[in-house]
């Protein structure tokens, strides 16, 4: 769902202005239809983004902004939380344990615990985090998918459409060889020429690399350019020096430019139409359930035009 909170940041900054923005109670940053967020809920989501290495030293206004985008962000997801339990659909305590233990399995016994307190974080604010989430994701598959279809149509509209997109470039295929050894990546290129298997000759040279590589020749380092234009398929190049290593090319062929058939793509088109739709119905929503509702915003996390 965060593909459909970052847009909808824009649109609930823009309707704020309209809303009653009253100073909430002491500890409360907005009050949405009736339920306070504290302080502490977007604190905690603010301090989980920050990178141990980020600039301590960030200004007012800039950490305003930062605030304003986690509380928006939350408000959205009150909203959201809201309409599941007007609907009946609340997230429930099984999907939660189901969801919390499914994250779990990543971590090692007591790991979790033992992360949770390295990095400081309350679990009652993460549970909380955990169940805006989950909120999010049952609200898009429940709710807002279902409002939205795609004909065969649409799909074959914006194939044509979008056809240099889907293009797929002319590729290089070739076997590289590197190692610290001159003489090494020399031997393997000509037993690879011979027909021998890649993984024999990896066998015979465990400190060698070998690397089949298709690749787009602007994506190639300079050097491997150079010695593939030398080449033709079948042929080995020269021993050169990269990246403090020696390296050793086979030319296997060339793969022409081609455009995908609709059938390749059709996934793609669908996943990519269903995400601009669910978007829109989103949206929609959005900006209904804000002018509904209720929503106070302390006045100091709003941006000064605003306050």
């Amino acid at each position: 769902m965060k593909q459909l909170i970052l847009p909808a940041l824009l649109a609930l900054a823009l309707l704020l202005p309209a809303c009653d923005r009253n100073e909430a109670n002491p500890g409360e940053v907005a009050i949405v239809n009736g339920t306070p967020i504290t302080l502490k809920q977007p604190q905690s989501v603010h301090d989980s983004l920050i990178l141990s290495g980020d600039n301590p030293n960030r200004s007012v206004d800039a950490l305003r902004a930062e605030y304003g985008s986690v509380l928006s962000e939350m408000i959205i997801q009150e909203l959201v939380v809201q309409e599941l339990e007007r609907k009946k659909m609340s997230v429930t305590p099984e999907e939660m344990a189901a969801f919390e233990e499914e994250l779990l399995q990543d971590f090692p016994p007591e790991g979790f615990e033992r992360m949770l307190l390295e990095e400081s974080i309350d679990v009652d604010m993460w549970r909380a985090s955990l169940f805006r989430r989950l909120s999010m994701e049952k609200f898009n598959s429940q709710v807002l998918r279902p409002q939205v279809s795609i004909t065969a149509e649409e799909v074959e509209g914006y194939y044509l459409k979008h056809q240099d997109e889907f293009k797929i470039p002319e590729r290089i295929n070739f076997v590289q060889f590197s190692s610290l050894i001159k003489d090494q990546v020399v031997s393997a290129a000509e037993q690879f020429r011979k027909k021998q298997d890649p993984a024999a000759i990896q066998a015979r040279f465990q400190n060698m690399s070998i690397r089949m590589v298709i690749m787009r020749e602007d994506r190639l380092a300079p050097e491997l350019i150079s010695a593939l234009a030398k080449l033709k398929p079948g042929d080995a190049s020269a021993p050169m020096e990269l990246n403090g290593e020696y390296v050793t090319i086979v030319l296997l062929g060339t793969e022409k430019s081609r455009l995908p058939s609709r059938e390749e793509m059709y996934s793609r088109i669908e996943a990519t139409i269903l995400e601009d739709k669910i978007q829109s119905v989103f949206q929609q929503w959005l900006e209904r359930k804000v002018e509904k509702s209720s929503i106070k915003v302390s006045r100091h996390l709003l941006p000064d035009n605003l306050r």
